[in-house]
């Protein structure tokens, strides 16, 4: 009896310990959790030419300037989710992994002509240090209005190539699927 009291207690430390409040919302930070797995998604496309004409043409309004039309369009977005194996980062440790993060996609994009910017949402939970960093982009609310619609997860990316094949893959750790589209 002792022994199964001791693992049922334990089990619910851990269940316990996979949730984090932010802003009175509960966050699932544990990724083996089933609701943290079903919330990567990776949702893949064909846009029309005039489709695409008309997506670039408005991220290139929103990020003001002209992104060149024989390259790859490679977006990271921040956002508060009901899940974000991320969202207790002390600040030195957002620091590094934002830092990791930047030079990854750089080094991504350099590799498979992208050209690739980091966008975050107003409401994302380390929006401190987003604000504090030239190299983020706060969205004016197009992107989650147009792009990043669902918020299971607090990082997602979006890739738009020049034929107008296009995926937007929601997880924190998820980048092997952006790197395999981009070589295709």
């Amino acid at each position: 009896m002792k022994k199964i009291f001791a693992v049922t207690f334990l089990s619910l430390g851990l269940i316990a310990s996979a949730q984090i409040l932010f802003n009175s919302q509960p966050v699932n930070k544990k990724p083996w959790t089933k609701d943290y797995k079903e919330s990567r998604k990776v949702i893949t496309g064909q846009l029309t030419p005039e489709e695409y004409t008309k997506t670039k043409t408005e991220i290139d309004k929103q990020l003001n300037l002209t992104i060149p039309d024989n390259q790859n369009i490679y977006l990271k977005y921040y956002q508060a989710a009901s899940n974000c194996s991320i969202i207790d980062l002390s600040k030195k440790k957002q620091l590094t992994y934002y830092s990791n993060i930047v030079n990854h996609v750089n080094y991504i994009s350099k590799k498979l002509n992208a050209v690739s910017f980091s966008i975050y949402n107003d409401n994302s939970f380390h929006a401190d240090y987003f604000k504090e960093n030239k190299k983020y982009i706060k969205d004016s609310g197009f992107f989650k209005e147009n792009i990043f619609k669902l918020s299971e997860s607090c990082e997602a990316s979006f890739i738009l190539k020049p034929n107008g094949a296009f995926q937007i893959n929601y997880g924190t750790d998820a980048a092997d699927p952006d790197i395999n589209f981009l070589q295709l």
